[in-house]
């Protein structure tokens, strides 16, 4: 578990607080590898994110992503999210040093597709995607 603090009010050289850019308060990253076992293995990733302020730029800039009832000098507070990812993997053995690896991975799993940043733009997130892929590799 992360936890964000700072000590004093620290400026920098124009006189603005120094602050902790997209920093959530409280952030959780867990992750369960399995594997490989005849050739399979999987692995499951929970990322935890608590909500942040954004930057005190957009709280002074007229964008086209500040949510219309917010008036200048408001704070912009992006929600927290929870990023469940997974993949699954096999790994064919081509005979030597090669293998082929054949995998489906999934992102987003929750569907939450959040934003995690503000750029002048919408960022939020696509959702979830799943992807299957095959690969070819060469042990060492």
């Amino acid at each position: 578990m992360q936890h964000n603090s700072q000590d004093g009010s620290l400026t920098d050289e124009a006189g603005r607080e120094i602050e902790f850019v997209y920093s959530p308060r409280h952030k959780i990253n867990l992750g369960l590898n399995w594997g490989p076992y005849h050739g399979f293995s999987t692995n499951l990733s929970l990322n935890w994110k608590d909500s942040v302020v954004t930057p005190d730029f957009w709280r002074t800039t007229r964008n086209s992503v500040r949510p219309p009832e917010l008036q200048i000098g408001e704070t912009i507070e992006l929600e927290s999210h929870t990023l469940l990812n997974a993949r699954v993997n096999y790994a064919v053995p081509l005979g030597g040093k090669n293998e082929l690896d054949i995998f489906i991975k999934a992102t987003d799993l929750l569907d939450e597709a959040p934003t995690e940043s503000l750029v002048g733009f919408t960022t939020e997130a696509p959702g979830r995607e799943v992807f299957a892929g095959i690969e070819f590799r060469r042990k060492h």
